[in-house]
């Protein structure tokens, strides 16, 4: 069995990527160790997310209608409240994009791919891969069977199972980051602002302790809670008690889930922290998750990895050719958007970000560029608090202490 490109995973970055090298005519293998559809939490994209399924020829293939419009986002601590349009922002681009159910989502784009010509090989487990000087081996089991695929480059869009890095032992250490409990509800009802926005909530005693509410199609909502294993184990009782118990504390998801109906039981996801040695060599990229691991505060993952694949297509398409890729350039630019959201993520631990985002009577400026980040431009440096993400957001900081009522 041989192909142009093997890739690992059949996700949103795996299916972004084989759609593209499969478009410009090149033979694509995608090994998925899962059968789909599967069921996968991170359900809510951002904006931004929707040039990048345009430019990977996958927008088409979802269907609107079964997914609910996502606007903005809603932000509460207690009584504090301040709502994000994703329209009212710096960077041009689309405003809106979906709250998506993964399982529907996923098979979509990858079906899409298949339709470019793309093989995808479900239920086939990566065992083995050997590089060799002018191909890659991968050995792998598919439906119990041993099989072999031979390819001239090999993407990892494994996510956090990171197959690749760790078959080579170039992973660090794991580290356990955060750990979050999460449930599907039915909601009999709810008013046009809470179908549109992402709720992102803040427990009133304990800035490290967030929550997030995604309305789905047909009235579902997710719920989850995120906050590290010490604070978690601070709350007694079985998984689905503790969740109750940190969601008793929060009055503005309480209020909407207290006469919802569960629709799965309460699951729990370990995040763990965990740093590659190299997210590329001779014959191989890294993309997605599979190089590196950001916290979902602000629904980074999906954008992420389309990034990561259009802009990681362009270089395996320059080496498929017999041109140079610049896997340098790839790199600084997947940078830049990496350590925005990196330098966000910190700040709103810090308590720094919330306290930016809940104040009022922000300068207008200031507000569109700050809705740029969080509807996803993170690459775009003529937006200040992109370029230069912790400075400005301590120089906004400082102005509150300053000027509480700014």
């Amino acid at each position: 069995m041989t192909s142009d490109v093997a890739v690992i995973g059949a996700g949103p970055a795996g299916a972004a990527i084989s759609a593209i090298l499969s478009q410009n005519g090149f033979s694509v293998t995608v090994l998925e160790k899962n059968l789909f559809p599967r069921f996968s939490i991170g359900e809510s994209l951002l904006p931004q997310c929707m040039e990048f399924l345009e430019e990977a020829g996958l927008l088409s293939a979802v269907n609107p209608d079964s997914f609910q419009i996502k606007k903005g986002a809603l932000f509460a601590r207690g009584d504090q409240k301040s709502k994000i349009d994703f329209s009212e922002k710096f960077t041009s681009g689309p405003s809106e994009t979906w709250q998506v159910t993964r399982a529907e989502f996923d098979q979509s784009l990858i079906n899409k791919s298949v339709e470019y010509g793309t093989e995808v090989i479900f239920n086939a487990e990566v065992k083995e891969i050997d590089f060799n000087p002018s191909s890659v081996q991968v050995s792998f089991l598919a439906d119990g069977t041993e099989k072999k695929l031979e390819t001239k480059f090999l993407v990892d869009a494994s996510g956090g199972a990171m197959v690749l890095p760790r078959l080579l032992n170039s992973v660090s250490k794991p580290k356990l980051s955060k750990v979050s409990l999460f449930r599907h509800f039915k909601v009999d009802s709810r008013n046009l602002e809470e179908s549109e926005n992402i709720l992102i909530s803040i427990n009133p005693n304990n800035k490290k302790i967030w929550y997030w509410g995604i309305p789905l199609k047909d009235g579902n909502i997710s719920v989850g809670v995120v906050t590290d294993e010490k604070t978690l184990s601070s709350y007694n009782g079985s998984t689905s008690e503790q969740f109750d118990k940190l969601i008793s504390e929060e009055p503005n998801l309480f209020k909407r889930l207290h006469i919802a109906s569960p629709m799965r039981e309460t699951a729990k996801i370990q995040a763990y922290e965990a740093k590659v040695k190299k997210l590329y060599g001779d014959k191989f990229l890294l993309i997605g998750n599979a190089g590196g691991f950001i916290d979902p505060i602000f629904s980074s993952g999906i954008t992420v990895a389309l990034k990561s694949a259009v802009s990681g297509s362009k270089e395996i398409l320059k080496l498929l050719k017999g041109q140079k890729p610049d896997w340098k350039a790839y790199c600084d630019e997947m940078n830049v958007g990496n350590k925005t959201f990196k330098a966000y993520v910190d700040s709103w631990y810090e308590g720094t970000l919330q306290n930016i985002i809940l104040m009022e009577g922000k300068d207008p400026d200031i507000q569109k560029k700050i809705n740029s980040i969080l509807a996803g431009y993170v690459w775009d440096q003529r937006n200040t608090f992109v370029k230069e993400p912790k400075r400005k957001l301590k120089q906004v900081s400082s102005l509150i202490e300053r000027f509480p009522a700014l």
